[in-house]
C-alpha cells in the first residue's frame, strides 16, 4: 500500500528545488503527496538554518508538526535541510518525536532513507549536486521555475554559515542545465529563474572556460521558453565582463533584472564582512549595469547592525539607498551565527537596536518603490500569469518582479488572455510594492 507524504518548505529557492526533488524521487517510487499533515503517514519538514530568524520558524515549525506525531504516533517526521545539518544533535533531544535528521547532501538518498532503520543521515554537504536526469515535481505553478545550476560556495564571508551547511561551490555542466530546461520548456514552462548562492561565479570550479555568459548563450537557444532571470549574482565587478553585459542587453530572452547583494556600502565594514569589493566599486558596478543594460531592474540585499557598524556608517548606507534608489530591496539585521568569524566581533548589537535600524532602512526603500511603481501606472508591460485568487482576479508578474520576493501584479479577471505572457496595462500602484492592471487587447 503506498504511503502518504507531506512536505513543507522553509527558507529559500534553492532549498524548494531540493524539496521538488525529494518529490520526485519518492513519487517515483510509490508515495503520493498529500496537502494535509493529518493525512500523511510520512511528514518532511525541508529546514533552514541561514539566521536566526529562519532558525526559529524551522523551529516552530517543527513543533508544531510534532504535536500531530505524538496524537498519531504510528506517523514519521522527518526533519530534513540545514537546520538538520548543523543541529541534528541537540535537535534529538528537544525533539524526540522526530525519527530521522536528513542533510542537504543527502537529497538523492531520501527513498532509500525512509526505508531505513537509521536516524542520522548528515555526513559531507558537498556529496550531492542534483542533474536533470533526477525527477522534480515542480511546486512553483504551471508557467516558473527555478533551476539551481550550481550548489554551495567558496566564499568566505565572516558572517555567513552557508559553506558549512552546504558544502564547497560545485556547477552543473551547461548540458545538464540545457537538458533540464529543455525538458522543462516542453511542459510549458515560460520562465526559468537561474539560482545558486553565487550565480556570477558559475562555472570557475569546472576550470574549463564554463561560464555564466557561455550557459545564457546556450540557454536562450531553448524554444519555449521566454524569460531568463538571473538571481543572487555576487558583485564582484570583474565577473560583470563586457560581453556578458552585451548579452544580457541585447538578449530578448534574458529579463533586464539583476539582483547583487552587496550587504553595505561602508568599505570598512565590507571589509570586515569579507566581501572583496569597496564602496567606489559598488559604485561603478551600478552605474556600469544602468549604463550597458539601458532599463535594468536593480535588486539588492543589506544588513544592518554588523558589529561595530557606527551611525556615520549606518547613514552612509541610508544615503546610499537614497541615493541609488533600488527598484527592490532586501534588508536583514546581522545574525550571530556560531563558527563565523564575525560571531566574535564587538561590539555586537542588540536586537531593538537592529530592528530600528531596519525599519528605518526599509521606509525609506518602500517610499523609493512605490515611487518606482508610479512612475509605470499607463504604461504597457509583458506579464506572466500564475494564478487566479479567490475574487477571480489573475495573479501575475511583469519582467521587473522576480518570484516570491518582490512584488506582484493584479489584473481583473473579466477579460481572458489569449497568450501568456501577455500584455497588460499598469492601471494603478497598490500600496507600496504591488501594480493593478488590464489585459491589452
Amino acid at each position: 500500500m503506498p504511503k502518504n507524504i507531506y512536505i513543507v518548505t522553509l527558507g529559500c529557492a534553492k532549498n524548494r528545488v531540493d524539496t521538488e526533488v525529494m518529490l520526485g524521487i519518492l513519487t517515483k517510487k510509490g508515495y503520493e503527496i498529500v496537502l494535509n499533515p493529518e493525512e500523511a503517514d510520512i511528514i518532511i519538514v525541508n529546514s533552514c538554518a541561514f539566521i536566526s530568524d529562519a532558525r526559529e520558524e524551522s523551529i516552530e515549525t517543527v513543533m508544531e508538526l510534532s504535536a500531530i506525531k505524538k496524537k498519531e504516533k504510528e506517523k514519521s517526521l522527518v526533519l530534513a535541510g540545514c537546520l538538520s545539518q548543523r543541529y541534528a544533535k541537540v535537535l534529538k533531544i528537544f525533539f524526540p518525536e522526530v525519527d530521522k535528521f536528513i542533510g542537504p547532501g543527502q537529497v538523492d538518498r531520501i527513498a532509500e532513507i525512509l526505508e531505513s532503520d537509521k536516524k542520522f543521515f548528515i555526513g559531507n554537504p558537498s556529496r550531492f549536486l542534483y542533474d536533470h536526469t533526477m525527477p522534480r515535481i515542480l511546486t512553483t505553478g504551471y508557467y516558473m521555475a527555478y533551476v539551481k545550476v550550481a550548489e554551495g560556495c567558496f566564499r568566505k564571508c565572516t558572517f555567513c554559515i552557508i559553506p558549512k551547511l552546504r558544502g564547497r561551490f560545485r556547477s552543473r555542466s551547461i548540458d545538464s542545465v540545457y537538458e533540464e530546461v529543455k525538458g522543462l520548456a516542453s511542459t510549458g514552462i515560460k520562465e526559468i529563474n537561474l539560482i545558486a548562492q553565487d550565480l556570477t561565479s558559475y562555472g570557475r570550479d569546472l576550470n574549463d572556460g564554463t561560464s555564466l555568459y557561455h550557459l545564457l548563450k546556450r540557454l536562450v537557444l531553448v524554444k519555449g521558453i521566454e524569460w531568463i532571470r538571473m538571481l543572487y549574482l555576487y558583485p564582484e565587478p570583474s565577473l560583470f565582463t563586457p560581453e556578458l553585459l552585451s548579452l544580457i542587453a541585447n538578449e530578448e530572452k534574458i529579463v533586464k533584472y539583476i539582483d547583487i547583494p552587496v550587504q553595505h556600502i561602508s568599505s570598512r565594514i565590507l571589509k570586515m564582512m569579507g566581501r572583496n569589493y569597496s564602496r567606489e566599486e559598488v559604485y561603478d558596478l551600478i552605474h556600469l549595469l544602468r549604463d550597458k543594460v539601458p532599463g535594468v531592474v536593480l535588486r539588492s540585499t543589506v544588513m544592518v547592525g554588523f558589529p561595530g557598524e557606527t551611525e556615520e556608517e549606518y547613514n552612509e548606507l541610508l544615503d546610499f539607498i537614497s541615493d541609488i534608489r533600488f527598484d527592490w530591496l532586501g534588508a536583514f539585521s546581522f545574525s550571530n551565527e556560531l563558527g563565523t568569524k564575525a560571531s566574535h566581533l564587538k561590539p555586537q548589537f542588540t536586537k531593538t537596536i537592529k530592528d530600528k535600524r531596519k525599519r528605518k532602512l526599509m521606509h525609506i526603500q518602500k517610499r523609493i518603490t512605490r515611487e518606482k511603481n508610479l512612475s509605470l501606472v499607463g504604461k504597457t508591460v509583458d506579464a506572466l500569469i500564475e494564478f487566479i485568487n479567490e475574487d477571480k482576479d489573475f495573479i501575475a508578474r511583469h519582467k521587473g518582479q522576480a518570484p516570491e520576493v518582490d512584488g506582484v501584479l493584479l489584473i481583473n479577471g473579466d477579460t481572458q488572455p489569449r497568450f501568456n505572457p501577455t500584455k497588460v496595462k499598469i492601471k494603478k500602484a497598490y500600496y507600496y510594492y504591488d501594480l493593478i492592471g488590464e489585459i491589452v487587447e
